[in-house]
């Protein structure tokens, strides 16, 4: 079974996530009495094209863990 492709958006692993505070804040999709849709100041819209598109799953893998090392050429 394939999977993939993967998005990816983040930095290399043990550094944090890039900066979303210049991203547009998230909306709810429902509206309330009134009508209007409130934001959800906690959330941000991040388009696709922000993120890097991964092949498979062993690359996805890197990207979360960074590179694989066995046991034996570690010692």
């Amino acid at each position: 079974m394939q999977r993939g492709p993967f998005l990816w958006f983040g930095g290399k692993p043990g550094e944090p996530l890039p900066d979303i505070s210049s991203f547009a804040v998230a909306k709810f999709t429902r509206a309330n009495a009134e009508g209007v849709k409130k934001e959800r100041p906690n959330q941000r819209r991040i388009r696709r094209a922000q993120f890097e598109e991964l092949a498979n799953f062993d690359d996805l893998v890197t990207r979360m863990f960074g590179e694989f090392v066995a046991f034996s050429q570690a010692v």
